[in-house]
């Protein structure tokens, strides 16, 4: 099978990690047999870059053979949607069907065009994949199949907490919480995991917090490994990715309801989703640091979500819409699970 993946967030020479996990399925699809090939454009400008994508799938249909297009995030969708020589696949990953929203909490204006225009391209594609169940439900009646971003558990696996600090440099008598983001990128409330931590320091005053940013997929595990405890403080996150990593390392999480969060950390030890206040996120990251222990079962846990398993349901998608298009149903649509 052959397929042309359509995203504008690739990674390139100016931003490396842009659309790594995007990146990382595509690689996955290759261990089930999926030959994928990828167009992106270069334009950075908000429309220009999607005018250029929709040209760039079409070039590649006219002198090209592919049995389906996959785009990654809504308005890579639409741009992939001005074709109708092959059917189309659209995974929506979170602001796009969740919308942005501001310092107080309520969507922007771009947030509500990009959920509108994203929930209007649904109609018109053959099959339509989102991360998180949160996500399923933003999208009412429309029928879509859940698969969350995977992770790779040959990669992200547990190092020893001494040698991973050595590696980076810390100490070993310090309680490190770990924050994965761009601190000044507002969604991410990096000010709730400060407030939250000077409260911590109240019962550890050896606690401190450590951000990791820009970070590639080979230095994560390291940083994973060498820390006592993840914080996620988001607004909002379809399905992050840093959680499942943080299980595949026996890395405890406490965390904010926000995406699909709740549902990842399901039964893994040490790991909490408390209410978004200092107070509470304070208290549970405590109870974490005062037992030291580990999330010893988190990769049993992150087990359902590896990045193998979630390409063979990937590929469980492309087979139906397929085989469905084949019988001259040219709007189907996947029935949701997951």
């Amino acid at each position: 099978m052959r397929v042309l993946i359509a995203t504008a967030l690739w990674p390139n020479l100016e931003r490396p990690l842009l659309g790594s996990h995007v990146r990382a399925q595509v690689e996955s699809l290759a261990t089930v047999g999926v030959e994928c090939e990828v167009v992106s454009p270069s334009r950075r400008g908000r429309i220009v870059k999607y005018v250029e994508l929709a040209g760039q799938v079409n070039r590649r249909l006219r002198t090209e053979h592919f049995d389906l297009v996959h785009a990654h995030y809504g308005f890579s969708g639409i741009a992939a949607r001005l074709q109708w020589k092959r059917p189309l696949i659209v995974t929506f990953h979170g602001s796009d069907l969740i919308p942005r929203t501001s310092a107080t909490g309520q969507p922007t204006v771009l947030g509500r065009v990009e959920r509108i225009c994203s929930s209007f391209l649904c109609r018109y594609v053959d099959g339509v994949i989102v991360v998180s169940r949160e996500m399923a439900n933003a999208l009412g009646e429309i029928p879509c199949e859940v698969i969350p971003v995977g992770v790779d558990l040959s990669m992200f696996r547990p190092i020893g907490r001494a040698t991973a600090r050595r590696i980076l440099g810390l100490s070993d008598d310090r309680k490190y919480v770990l924050f994965v983001g761009e601190p000044t990128h507002m969604v991410k409330r990096f000010w709730l995991a400060e407030q939250a931590i000077e409260l911590v320091r109240g019962a550890h005053p050896q606690a401190e917090l450590i951000v990791a940013n820009g970070q590639t997929p080979t230095d994560m595990p390291i940083w994973l490994s060498a820390a006592d405890v993840l914080l996620l403080t988001s607004i909002t996150e379809g399905s992050p990715v840093v959680v499942k990593e943080a299980l595949a390392c026996e890395l405890p999480v406490v965390s904010v309801p926000v995406g699909d969060v709740a549902a990842r950390i399901a039964g893994a030890d040490q790991c909490k989703v408390v209410d978004a206040t200092p107070q509470t996120l304070a208290s549970a990251v405590n109870q974490i640091l005062t037992s030291g222990l580990r999330s010893s079962n988190g990769r049993k846990v992150v087990s359902s979500t590896s990045s193998t398993v979630l390409a063979k349901q990937i590929l469980d998608v492309y087979e139906r819409v397929l085989e469905t298009s084949g019988r001259g149903r040219r709007n189907h649509r996947v029935v949701a699970g997951g």
